[in-house]
């Protein structure tokens, strides 16, 4: 009996602390960069959780975090998780994050400081999100709506001036 209390009372503690890590997880809302770095560095641990919480936050959230300036080595790390999970549903979302960070003081001297690889992803990204612009070809007998090309008069054009422009900023050739 007294090693089952050890081990309940021990796996309690466990459960209650991975439970906290869980609810941290869903409710990362940080109100300063530093906030965003400090959680983004120990609780977002993977690829995919790392691009989900950079679109939980949206654009204009992480401009308004950014605003001074993106931490040293952040960018890039930004760059890459977008680049390694973008999906053409989230293309307009991901559109706006670049815009915001092209929008943040020094961006220039940040995109200057990317290493090789993290210019490679950058690369990557921007290919990516330009075949995801492309029209495909219509498949015979489907309308637009159920081919899922289905967009707002315009809306394709303007992501597509918006993508060019981003494309400008962030140097890629």
């Amino acid at each position: 009996m007294l090693s089952q209390q050890r081990h309940v009372s021990a796996s309690n503690p466990r459960k209650k602390s991975n439970h906290w890590i869980v609810r941290e997880k869903t409710l990362l809302q940080p109100e300063t960069s530093a906030e965003f770095y400090r959680d983004w560095r120990r609780y977002l641990r993977s690829g995919p959780e790392r691009y989900q919480a950079l679109l939980r936050l949206g654009g204009p959230k992480l401009g308004h975090l950014f605003q001074t300036d993106v931490g040293f080595g952040l960018l890039g790390e930004l760059l890459v998780a977008l680049a390694d999970h973008v999906r053409p549903a989230d293309r307009l979302v991901v559109l706006g994050i670049l815009r915001s960070l092209a929008n943040t003081r020094r961006f220039a001297l940040n995109l200057s400081l990317m290493s090789y690889a993290e210019r490679e992803s950058c690369r990557n990204l921007f290919r990516k999100l330009q075949a995801m612009g492309t029209p495909r070809p219509m498949q015979e007998g489907l309308s637009q709506e159920e081919q899922g090309l289905e967009r707002q008069p315009g809306g394709l054009q303007e992501e597509e001036r918006l993508l060019q422009e981003l494309v400008g900023l962030y140097q890629v050739d």
